[in-house]
């Protein structure tokens, strides 16, 4: 009878006017409002990207930017460390992880992929008592919701856990004056919150609203109605979940809440559904005018014929977590969150086009409207709508393009295969790869599969994708050695202070030569295998307090120092990773030589080397900030990586594509502000005070402490103080950074970018090289276009064949070799050229026979490799073509041969072609090798190549996918795969 109850109740047509006397502007401020004038600091929503080894999800709660505080790892000088009591409206998107609701949203009335969450915080101030008073306090009188509607619940114990019930919180609730039937019990499930497998923890209470108004609901509370529904959720963080699962109290208790703005403003607008509030009500509208499809009903699964009612929610929905994401820096893209923007652009211009018959441009649309609702909350919407709506725009066409090229693709896929009425996997993996022409992604593949009516076997291809991902195992050596909030308050209980670690940024420097001081300091604490020890002896892996050091510990993406600690007596630790938590220095590594105590004196020395090279590249991605801004305009870093090899750095940009010229603009800008010479400035100011410098570069949504470091690159801090509003800031690099840096632009000698990954919308990352590394770069680039200018000499000279067979895979073995250091632009540009002098000879020579060309060439591989055995890409249009000059010229060296696809092969088919002299029958066949190598690559990727292999010849042919040939190349590179054949 219930079922059939909220059947009707959400199949019922809703009126669209929205209570105004609780508009949901109104509801947001008395909410912060309330807190605000209970002592609470508002801090603004974070942006819903996570930051740099936070996830791979969106910001999903509104804990999210507090967590340092919760795991104990807040920086001591940060405003965040002195917060106490806060509220704020948090941004949250829930697509993908353990909260995914994309597939829900439109469904239903009360899903979304974007919402607020509304959320008052203490941080070791008050608890459950007050937490709960000031709940009710504002339901029911700020908010006016009747008492009798509500219904709260507490943890009821789980025996299992050993957890016994809160009964403490029980009888808060009942000292308010709420009736013992109210309030109810539950279990683990519902009331027992947890930030993951481990780490902080607790009992929670949450709050329910009657929407039926009935006299008895409790057993619709936490039952999935939708007429008693959760509305508020107060945790109360008092257990760390340690790694072997139990439970050991906290050192501070924390209280952590959180209320959809949606569900609240639905409850306060007087509706069940979320849908009909004025957060969506303008969209529908919207909808409705432009589409000229019926006006919004609220209707949900059978009821609602055609899916109209369920388009308008996706839609809107939809719009609203697109511009948000898209306002935060994201964009529509192929990877990580921004392949899950693109994807939900998608799916929205999908309901739009299929079951609204939408005009192109709907979605973007809807942008002000967005904006109208959220901005004046979030004002990163206000700022960024012109450009979130060019995207949107841009992103739909980019969809109807590939539909229009998938279907083309289709096309040619179903005339391979033929009469079919599933796709498997494996094809389903072909589309998508690029096989028939362009990448079809398998959500765009779903629908025009849909036309054609066909299925996928979409089962198929996950398990084949499971299957190519490589899976990374989690560094585990040190995560015992890891300071925890335990060991926090240990350290402090002990009375041991901070680490003294100004000492990194001591050196001297002579014209780019840099010296590094030692420091003499004391053992102060020692962990080893996950407890304080007094001892460590030769053969541990350790970590070490010292209460000074000259060491960096990894920070703001620059990697650590690396090193050795040694004591008097000669007792050594290798140093090779160092952590900073709450401004105590963790030196982790391995005892090499003798017994370290603690209270011993120490010496501490870094690597000057692995130091230097860090320093190098930390300035050369401060450089690379400021000149892709001065070059693109409105750059957003989002994230980078210094190491001693090499440096990266990751932004995004209002420009969907990077040219070539682009780049080549911006190395230009780099290296001429490296050949300025230009002095690097540091400084310690206030926060308060740096920044009004316009121009400073800050990363989003980190947490800077009240004093931070000011890097000026030309231009002294003092100045920029002197005159913040000036262009000096705008006109040089000044950043805030704790990182370690250079004194002279000069010392880096060259900047050289060797690689760009991300041409198109999302994310975009930048890898370069400086000093040695980038003069070896630079030096590389110059010997292959000399190599190349021989080429073209010889190419219009007829010089010798061998000579300019054995130049050119000489370039194109350097042009593929990671180890090879190139420019980028050097590293296209040869490759173009090559490429079309390859071009180039084969057309002047298609007048010859194709057996005879082929003769002469494999003739000059053999004279140009002296090994007996040769692996090569060698270029031949026809297999059976190689065959029989095999077959006539009988080679006395063994060879495999692959031909790489032409640019017209669509299918990107790579032939092989294997041969084993006769004399070599005796230790290895032909087929035998073309057998060991398909075995090889379908292990590696799970798809069987194709083979002809014969038992009475020497030669053999198979078939490999262009992807195939590469994982095979580099394995016959290595000399995996071709043993036997030099015997």
């Amino acid at each position: 009878m219930y079922t059939r109850t909220c059947l009707l109740q959400h199949n019922a047509p809703h009126t669209h006017t929205a209570n105004q006397a609780w508009p949901s502007q109104k509801v947001r401020e008395t909410f912060i409002n309330f807190f605000r004038n209970r002592d609470h600091l508002f801090v603004p929503s974070s942006s819903v990207v996570p930051k740099k080894d936070e996830g791979t999800y969106f910001i999903n709660a509104g804990m999210n930017q507090f967590k340092p505080v919760f795991l104990g790892t807040v920086d001591p000088h940060s405003d965040m460390a002195s917060y106490r009591r806060v509220v704020n409206s948090q941004k949250c998107i829930r697509v993908g992880g353990k909260h995914n609701d994309l597939d829900d949203v439109g469904n239903d009335l009360y899903h979304h992929t974007f919402f607020e969450m509304l959320g008052n915080w203490s941080f070791g101030d008050y608890f459950k008592k007050e937490a709960c008073a000031m709940a009710w306090d504002l339901l029911t009188n700020a908010y006016g919701l009747p008492e009798r509607h509500l219904y709260v619940t507490y943890f009821g114990g789980n025996e299992k856990a050993g957890l016994k019930p809160d009964l403490e919180c029980r009888d808060i609730w009942l000292e308010i004056g709420i009736p013992p039937e109210r309030v109810l019990p539950f279990g683990m499930k519902d009331n027992f919150w947890e930030m993951g497998e481990t780490g902080p923890c607790g009992p929670c209470s949450e709050l329910h609203y009657d929407h039926s108004h009935s006299n008895d609901a409790r057993g619709l509370v936490n039952a999935d109605s939708p007429q008693v529904i959760e509305l508020w959720n107060v945790v109360f963080m008092q257990y760390d979940r340690l790694g072997d699962m139990s439970l050991c109290p906290l050192p501070r208790h924390h209280v952590d809440t959180g209320m959809g703005l949606e569900r609240v403003t639905a409850v306060l607008q007087g509706t069940t559904s979320n849908y009909n509030t004025d957060l969506f009500l303008p969209l529908f509208e919207h909808i409705h005018t432009t589409c000229g499809v019926p006006a919004y009903q609220g209707r949900v699964g059978i009821a609602d014929k055609g899916g109209i009612d369920t388009a308008y929610r996706i839609i809107a929905d939809h719009a609203r977590m697109l511009t948000v994401a898209i306002s935060d820096g994201l964009r529509p893209g192929r990877g990580g969150l921004d392949s899950k923007v693109r994807k939900i652009v998608h799916r929205c211009v999908k309901q739009a086009r299929r079951v609204l018959k939408a005009p192109p441009g709907v979605i973007s649309s809807l942008v002000p409207l967005v904006v109208e609702s959220l901005g004046e909350a979030f004002p990163e919407i206000q700022r960024n709508s012109a450009e979130t709506q060019s995207i949107l725009e841009a992103e739909e066409e980019r969809y109807m393009q590939t539909l229009v090229e998938g279907e083309r693709a289709l096309g040619k896929a179903l005339n391979k295969f033929g009469s079919i009425t599933c796709l498997t996997g494996e094809q389903i993996y072909e589309l998508e790869s690029g096989r028939f022409g362009v990448h079809v992604p398998a959500h765009i593949l779903m629908d025009l599969a849909e036309d054609h009516g066909i299925g996928l076997n979409m089962k198929e291809y996950d398990e084949i994708i499971d299957g190519l991902k490589v899976v990374s195992s989690p560094d585990v050596v040190c995560d015992n050695l890891v300071l925890s909030q335990h060991d926090m308050a240990h350290l402090k209980d002990s009375g041991i202070a901070c680490t003294q670690d100004d000492f990194k940024y001591h050196h001297m420097s002579d014209d780019g030569t840099y010296e590094f001081p030692t420091v003499d300091g004391t053992v102060v604490a020692l962990k080893h295998d996950g407890k304080f020890v007094e001892n460590v002896i030769q053969g541990d892996r350790c970590g070490v307090l010292v209460d000074k050091t000259c060491f960096y510990a990894e920070s703001g993406g620059q990697n650590s120092d690396c090193g050795l600690i040694t004591t008097l007596e000669g007792s050594i630790i290798m140093v090779d990773k160092v952590q900073e938590l709450q401004n105590y220095i963790l030196h982790l590594g391995q005892v090499e030589e003798g017994t370290v105590k603690v209270g011993e004196k120490v010496t501490l020395s870094i690597d000057k080397t692995s130091r230097q090279q860090c320093m190098n590249n930390h300035t050369a991605t401060h450089l690379l900030n400021h000149s892709l801004n001065c070059i693109l305009g409105n750059v957003q870093q989002r994230g980078s990586m210094v190491g001693p090899e090499k440096f990266t750095f990751d932004f995004s940009c209002s420009k969907s594509t990077i040219s070539q010229q682009d780049l080549a603009a911006v190395s230009e800008h780099v290296n001429r502000v490296i050949e300025e010479r230009q002095v690097v400035y540091m400084k310690e100011e206030p926060l308060a005070e740096v920044r009004h410098i316009r121009g400073l570069h800050t990363v989003n949504d980190v947490v800077y402490p009240t004093s931070v470091r000011v890097v000026s690159v030309g231009v002294p801090v003092d100045e920029l103080l002197a005159n913040p509003k000036s262009e000096l800031g705008l006109q040089h690099s000044v950043e805030l950074c704790g990182g370690t840096h250079v004194d002279n632009t000069g010392h880096l000698g060259a900047l050289v970018i060797t690689n760009f990954l991300g041409m198109t919308q999302g994310t975009k990352r930048v890898v370069g090289v400086t000093g040695a590394s980038a003069r070896q770069a630079m030096d590389n680039g110059k010997k292959l276009r000399s190599l190349l200018d021989d080429l073209c000499q010889w190419t219009n000279t007829g010089h010798k064949r061998a000579l300019w067979v054995e130049t050119a895979a000489t370039i194109e073995k350097s042009l593929s070799g990671q180890d090879v250091l190139l420019s980028k632009i050097d590293r296209d540009d040869i490759e173009r050229a090559l490429q079309s002098l390859q071009i180039n000879v084969l057309s002047a020579e298609k007048n010859k026979s194709v057996k005879e060309l082929l003769r002469q060439d494999v003739a000059a591989l053999l004279e140009a490799v002296e090994e007996q055995a040769v692996v090569s890409k060698f270029k031949f249009e026809k297999a059976r073509d190689m065959v029989a000059v095999l077959a006539a010229a009988k080679p006395t060296k063994a060879l495999v041969l692959l031909s790489p696809p032409s640019d017209s092969d669509r299918r990107r088919i790579v032939q092989c072609v294997v041969y084993v002299p006769e004399d070599f029958g005796r230790h290895v066949t032909a087929a035998e090798v073309g057998v060991h190598m398909c075995s090889a690559v379908a292990n590696g990727n799970q798809r069987q190549p194709k083979g002809k292999f014969s038992k009475n010849t020497n030669i053999s042919l198979v078939t490999f996918s262009d992807e195939d040939s590469l994982q095979l190349t580099r394995a016959v590179q290595a000399g995996k795969y071709i043993l036997g054949l030099n015997s």
